[in-house]
């Protein structure tokens, strides 16, 4: 009998809690993403469901395989999020224009889904579930077995649950009619043996999902329709109307996201749907840490992201230190007080930065830094915006940092050394 030492026993259960933790997220992720679709109420869960009874039809046995597909499944429309409503539930045809910006949401899925550290395939699927088998899908026109059958069998269940299910532009098909555009679309957009797996045994493959709302799809429906309430459009916070799509986009996830998720998780996310309510080179969210008496940023994005990445400044010194203290906003302050002279040379430039803080209650949540390349790039305007997205990121942000230090509480102590050399602010 093999003996567990306690540090393998506690890295086991850690990575146990992990996986836990993963399959939780990737369940309120998916239910945030079909919560305002009442047009395909969930729909992840029935192409889940499909997905993974067709590919043990196709005799598909490895766990990480089956593990990959089945959170892809789940989250493979991730990408909507940065889709405008008006064209995702458009009563009628699309315009290649809106075609255009509809195709983006399988490679802004990856991307999106790339700051999850998932221990099996799960982003290839993601990005390539609209590639066709001939070579004329998107986002990179792969070609054949080029695609991965994750994605060969995620885009055939995909279909077909669409087809046989209402949408803004017209009401469900019956199953031979849906079967018939299945089986037309044979060797062109869909993998011939995949297809011929599904065609054997559809009713079997496709069997009725559990339709009780997850908890975010109720905490969805409700922000939302507090949102809408907050006239954010036509009121005195008047923004444009894809900026308060994409506010709805961020309140919807920062109210669906249960604590389960990492800081890296909720900065990625904002960072997808900030650049298009508020373009910026670059973003960081500074988090105050009361041993060293400094604010650190715990994550960045954009140009210049690893500089921004776990610089540090003493509380009241630099933008996001002085902004931590006061708790007031500093809009188009000078990125060099935290990033030094040499932001202003680099490729691009940074000259301006806005900075506001996020709390719970009268406790200090973090810094939310905004930076652009232009002199004197932000107004009054972006502030009222962001100080609106701080109040609803402040919770989900706090218990993400919370998920972060209980994580590193369980990391072996690094050498003393090591320690003094990280406490350090950086200038």
């Amino acid at each position: 009998m093999i003996r567990q030492t306690p540090s393998v026993r506690r890295h086991s259960a850690l990575h146990a809690t992990q996986l836990n933790v993963l399959v939780s997220t990737v369940h309120t992720l998916s239910a945030a993403l079909d919560a305002p679709n009442a047009f395909a109420p969930r729909h992840g869960c029935r192409i889940q469901q499909g997905s993974l009874a067709l590919a043990r039809e196709l005799g598909v046995t490895d766990e990480a395989t089956l593990s990959g597909l089945e959170a892809a499944a789940l989250l493979h429309d991730t990408g909507k999020i940065a889709v405008p409503e008006h064209i995702l539930n458009k009563p009628g045809r699309l315009t290649p224009a809106e075609f255009e910006k509809m195709k983006r949401h399988a490679a802004i899925g990856a991307e999106i889904l790339s700051s999850i550290d998932f221990p099996y395939p799960v982003i290839p699927i993601v990005r390539h579930h609209h590639e066709n088998w001939d070579g004329t899908g998107y986002p990179d026109r792969l070609l054949g077995e080029a695609i991965p059958l994750g994605a060969r069998i995620l885009a055939v269940i995909d279909c077909y649950d669409a087809l046989t299910s209402d949408r803004p532009y017209r009401s469900r098909m019956t199953d031979a009619q849906a079967l018939a555009i299945v089986r037309e679309r044979r060797g062109s957009m869909y993998d011939p043996a995949v297809v011929d797996a599904f065609l054997s045994d559809y009713a079997r493959i496709m069997p009725a999902c559990d339709p009780a709302p997850h908890p975010a799809t109720q905490a969805i429906g409700s922000a939302r329709a507090l949102d809408r309430d907050e006239r954010l459009v036509d009121g005195p916070l008047a923004v444009e109307p894809g900026m308060a799509e994409g506010l709805l986009a961020v309140t919807s996830l920062s109210r669906a996201l249960t604590g389960e998720a990492r800081v890296a998780d909720v900065g990625s996310l904002l960072w997808t749907i900030l650049r298009q309510v508020l373009p910026c080179e670059a973003v960081a969210i500074f988090v105050p840490d009361t041993m060293t008496d400094t604010v650190k940023a715990r994550f960045a994005a954009g140009q210049h992201a690893s500089r921004l990445r776990g610089i540090g400044q003493p509380t009241g010194a630099g933008v996001a230190g002085w902004v931590a203290v006061t708790r007031r906003p500093a809009i188009n302050a000078d990125p060099a007080l935290d990033l030094g002279p040499d932001s202003r040379d680099g490729v691009p430039p940074l000259r301006s930065c806005l900075a506001i803080p996020i709390g719970v209650n009268a406790e200090l949540t973090g810094v939310l830094a905004l930076y652009r390349s232009d002199p004197q790039a932000f107004t009054d305007d972006h502030v009222r915006l962001l100080e609106l997205l701080a109040a609803r990121l402040a919770a989900p942000l706090s218990l993400a940092i919370a998920s972060d230090d209980e994580e590193l509480a369980l990391r072996p102590a690094a050498p003393l050394a090591l320690v003094r050399r990280s406490s350090r602010v950086q200038g």
